[in-house]
């Protein structure tokens, strides 16, 4: 395997916009009488949409929406979405999900509006990588949402993060791979 060299982009047709940050509630209970046994739970998600809209001027700002949902399934503890787009073709563009200081049990998925860059759910601990990558897209956009369930938030640490990066690839067939990172979204995941 050739050694990768990375290099951030000098100038890039290409834009990353954070769209919403989630997290999600589970509470159960049980208990028992006698011969009796019973159960309840509810889930729920819960969070910030972030969209950009135009008011009655042709103005443009920022608008920060609170949404909820109850009965979601398995619900991950976070997500956070974002929104990618790229206006020129490039040959090969990576997703990358570095991930440093993750505690035993956390599991990490990726789910992309282009599913070539989909990651499957997956355990994650400790400092790693997961990744995708996609061919010949030309210019496109997609929407990004990145899933994490945590089942011991209190395990977590100050250097605890998530970094998603979209990278484009140079070289290759007999010579050195480059990566040029084409934008990064960093989360700190510290309590």
């Amino acid at each position: 395997m050739a050694d990768t060299e990375t290099t951030i982009a000098a100038d890039t047709d290409t834009s990353l916009a954070l769209t919403g940050v989630y997290s999600g509630l589970r509470i159960e209970a049980s208990g028992s009488a006698g011969t009796l046994a019973a159960r309840a739970g509810v889930s729920a998600r819960t969070g910030y949409r972030i969209a950009t809209v135009e008011d009655g001027d042709g103005r443009s700002h920022t608008a920060v929406t609170v949404e909820g949902e109850e009965g979601v399934a398995d619900p991950p503890t976070l997500v956070v979405t974002a929104d990618y787009a790229q206006q020129t073709a490039i040959a090969e563009v990576d997703l990358d999900m570095r991930y440093a200081d993750i505690p035993q049990g956390t599991s990490l998925e990726v789910v992309c509006s282009e599913p070539v860059f989909d990651i499957s759910r997956q355990a994650i601990a400790g400092t790693g990588l997961a990744g995708s990558s996609g061919r010949e897209l030309g210019a496109f956009a997609m929407s990004i949402e990145v899933r994490l369930w945590m089942p011991s938030p209190a395990q977590i640490l100050p250097s605890s993060e998530v970094t998603l990066s979209l990278s484009r690839i140079e070289g290759g067939t007999g010579k050195p791979v480059k990566k040029v990172l084409l934008q990064k979204l960093a989360i700190n995941l510290s309590n």
